[in-house]
């Protein structure tokens, strides 16, 4: 499995903002490290990740986007996702990416002001993250300043950082659990 993750990462991060992680990687540094890939790649586009932990969404990742867009849903109960986002919990349902266009009109996004990038943004594309066995573990959320749909290389580079997402938390976490079994 590092060999694989090593290869993906090695593919996807480009190497001037790879070079600037070092041996200690943590989680929230190696997720902002895929957040600033994909914002390289998809230039004019914003990324979050959100993951669940013990049944709540913790944001642990932002960059281009203002706190109003990301920190809607940090803290929120996964289970009342259906009521207050459809789209991420239709995500986290199905190995899909969701796209939702023209999220000025909807009922999901109603609090986002043009403070919070309502204007800039006028699609989304949220990706389930899952761990090995296939279980949802968070989600990642593109925001585009385009209201069209995403090209194929685009949405399979949503899924390769998705799958990369994955494997980085279980190896990270697998990392954590053996060192504080050793200290």
């Amino acid at each position: 499995m590092r060999d694989l993750l090593v290869e993906e990462w090695l593919d996807i991060v480009p190497a001037d903002i790879a070079g600037a992680i070092d041996d200690q990687l943590t989680l929230p540094a190696a997720l902002n490290v895929l957040v600033l890939a994909l914002e390289h790649e998809l230039s004019e586009s914003g990324a979050v990740i959100h993951l669940v932990e013990d049944g709540i969404l913790q944001t642990f990742s932002s960059n281009a986007l203002p706190d109003g867009f990301t920190s809607r849903l940090g803290g929120a109960p996964v289970a009342l996702l259906d009521h207050v986002a459809p789209n991420l919990a239709e995500s986290l349902r199905h190995n899909q990416t969701v796209l939702e266009f023209d999220i000025g009109d909807a009922p999901t996004w109603a609090g986002l002001t043009e403070l919070d990038g309502q204007d800039r943004w006028p699609s989304v594309a949220t990706t389930a993250v899952r761990n090995e066995v296939g279980e949802a573990i968070g989600f990642i959320e593109v925001a585009r300043t385009t209201n069209n749909r995403p090209h194929d290389d685009e949405l399979d580079l949503y899924g390769r950082v998705a799958r990369l997402s994955g494997y980085l938390i279980e190896a990270l976490a697998a990392h954590d659990e053996i060192t504080e079994g050793t200290g």
